[in-house]
């Protein structure tokens, strides 16, 4: 009985000794070892099992519950800032092509370049579209190119808002909107953006709605004009 509660006080320790990024890291490694075994023994079964058979749609929900799972850890290591990004350099017409896939805007901008991990605004982008959506809110998109500053403004409004803005960046207080298993709504961004060096802020709280504000640095080339 001493033994065990020696190692019961020897874990709490080791937890409260731990930041919150670390110990979320740890979690998700364990967590991710888990789904890596589900999902291979899963596509095992698959290549014994009969075509069109019912075994074959179980596996098969198996195999996209694991990689939606997949999907949530990645954006709690996001949310805790121990996810690498892949900044790479990027023609500003590569972003602009990516709003306009998740938004109804329809822009012409300059060739400017900028730092960015493409892949992961693509999730952000969609996440926004998502959330916008689930919320029944009307939106729409301006672009100001400022210097070395892109200004993304979203401006969201609907006659039934709801929300809490405060909490809006809290983990799980959009997933039951945002469905799936995304899991932690829109709570990984704040982390993501800065790591990103995107300014985020909330303009124009009112009854009816608010404004997204992302100010996204670029950088000019010579064949670049602003």
């Amino acid at each position: 009985m001493e033994h065990s509660k020696a190692e019961s006080t020897k874990s709490e320790s080791t937890i409260d000794d731990c930041s919150t990024d670390e110990f979320i890291g740890a979690t998700v490694h364990e967590l991710n070892n888990f789904l890596s075994s589900i999902s291979g023994f899963a596509e095992l079964g698959l290549l014994d099992a009969e075509p069109k058979c019912t075994l074959e749609n179980y596996l098969q929900e198996i195999l996209e519950s694991v990689s939606n799972n997949h999907l949530f850890n990645q954006r709690l290591l996001l949310m805790a800032g121990r996810l690498p990004l892949s900044i790479k350099q990027h023609k500003l017409s590569e972003l602009m092509d990516l709003i306009q896939q998740n938004s109804d805007m329809n822009s012409d901008i300059s060739e400017c370049t900028l730092s960015i991990d493409l892949d992961w605004m693509k999730c952000a982008f969609i996440d926004i579209k998502e959330f916008v959506q689930s919320q029944n809110m009307h939106y729409e998109i301006d672009i100001l190119l400022e210097g070395q500053t892109l200004n993304l403004i979203w401006k969201l409004s609907s006659p039934q808002f709801s929300l809490d803005i405060e909490k809006l960046f809290q983990p799980y207080y959009t997933s039951k909107v945002l469905c799936k298993s995304k899991g932690i709504g829109l709570a990984w961004l704040p982390r993501f953006f800065t790591k990103q060096q995107i300014e985020l802020s909330i303009e124009d709280k009112t009854e009816t709605g608010f404004t997204f504000l992302l100010k996204i640095p670029v950088h000019y080339s010579a064949n670049c004009t602003s």
